[in-house]
């Protein structure tokens, strides 16, 4: 009798310290989601960097990060305010680098001096092995070097540096807060992978544009023929889903391309007037290319809202001229070049080319339209990776 009260008792107590253990967990789980909540609401620190150059870091960075940057020239003539360190993402301004870490170990006052003077290295545009010789040169210093680069898509990174480093910890919470994977590893290897990851793009982007360049001798599909490789998972199909403009970059490939085009419509047809649609830099390089056309009466480049920083264009080409409405760029024209995209651009009725241009040739650097739409109008289109049309004078397009 004793022994069923005893287990009664026993059970009535386990019951009992169960439910207390629920509600303490409960209780537990509440008070963690409130912090949490807290802790969100908590403003993201932000250290001030010195950058250089006229590239914006952030795009190196990809998404969120806690850095707020000041370019080094105008610093110099600022109120001092703390700064955390100095970010490079480009070659060519070691020496602006230098001049700044010393400013910055000379003057306590300008400088965080609680923590290592930062030096961080972002992108695949820095010189390989930059970061090893800035790590020996200022070793005898205060100074945590730390190499980094994001990925495309902005959700993984890698970071290098002394593995103990206070900032090599404190930007891998940061990322992890934002739910982007870090690999975390050496200065070297750090900067190897950038190196490499850039030589390997340029590789497989050389690769697909010799590709598109034989499928188009044959009269073939190149798009068809890479997502014939891409069933094989060893290659898959990343390359071929990205935009055209994203997968073919601006490397020597596409600009030969683009030149051997312009100019084999030069040496075809009496070309008198020409509408470019580019950024500034590829406005600069096209002038060079035209430079040898005399014949050549004018160029009419469009600008969607000139600058104080956009060049006069009759210092670029004599002839030159800039609208900021795409169609009005057409009129009477007689070739189109396209090294730019936007909505404009994107959304253009192209009903309308064949109608104000005098003679409707485009040469699309950017892949702005669908092949298929294109071939619905009396238009002579030369897409880069797709040869929509067959050089010679009798067919063009179906025309």
């Amino acid at each position: 009798m004793g022994t069923i009260k005893g287990m009664k008792l026993h059970r009535r107590l386990g019951s009992y310290l169960f439910t207390a253990l629920l509600a303490r967990n409960e209780t537990t789980g509440q008070e963690q989601a409130e912090t949490l909540k807290k802790g969100r609401r908590r403003p993201l620190p932000t250290y001030r960097l010195f950058h250089y150059g006229d590239a914006p870091p952030e795009t190196e960075l990809g998404g969120a990060h806690p850095f707020q940057f000041v370019a080094f020239e105008s610093a110099k003539h600022l109120t001092p305010q703390p700064i955390a360190g100095c970010f490079l993402a480009e070659a060519g301004q070691e020496k602006a680098l230098h001049e700044s870490v010393g400013m910055l170990l000379a003057d306590v006052n300008n400088r965080l001096c609680d923590r290592p003077l930062l030096l961080l290295l972002g992108g695949d545009h820095v010189p390989n092995g930059l970061a090893d010789r800035l790590n020996n040169t200022y070793k005898a210093h205060p100074i945590e070097v730390v190499r980094l680069f994001a990925l495309p898509e902005s959700v993984r990174m890698v970071m290098g540096g002394d593995l103990s480093g206070y900032w090599l910890k404190k930007l891998r919470l940061f990322f992890a807060g934002q739910s982007v994977i870090s690999l975390i590893c050496r200065l070297a290897e750090a900067d190897e992978a950038a190196y490499q990851h850039h030589r390997y793009l340029l590789w497989k982007q050389s690769f697909f544009f010799r590709m598109a360049d034989r499928c188009d001798r044959l009269g073939i599909r190149q798009e068809v023929v890479a997502q014939a490789l891409g069933l094989d998972s060893r290659i898959g199909h990343g390359w071929v889903d990205q935009s055209p403009a994203d997968c073919w970059g601006d490397g020597d490939d596409v600009n030969q391309w683009l030149a051997e085009q312009i100019g084999r419509l030069f040496a075809q047809d009496d070309i008198e007037r020409v509408a470019v649609w580019a950024d500034q830099v590829q406005a600069e390089r096209l002038a060079e290319w035209l430079k040898p056309y005399p014949h050549l009466e004018e160029v009419r480049w469009y600008v969607p809202v000139p600058s104080s920083n956009t060049p006069n264009p009759n210092k670029l080409f004599d002839r030159w001229r800039i609208y900021q409405d795409p169609l009005d760029t057409l009129q009477a024209a007689d070739l189109l070049v396209i090294v730019r995209s936007d909505r404009r651009i994107n959304e253009l009725d192209l009903g309308e080319i064949p109608v104000r241009m005098r003679i409707p040739y485009i040469v699309d650097r950017y892949c702005c339209y669908p092949f298929q739409e294109v071939r619905s109008y009396p238009i002579h289109y030369w897409q880069l990776g797709q040869k929509a049309n067959v050089w010679n004078e009798t067919d063009y397009n179906r025309v």
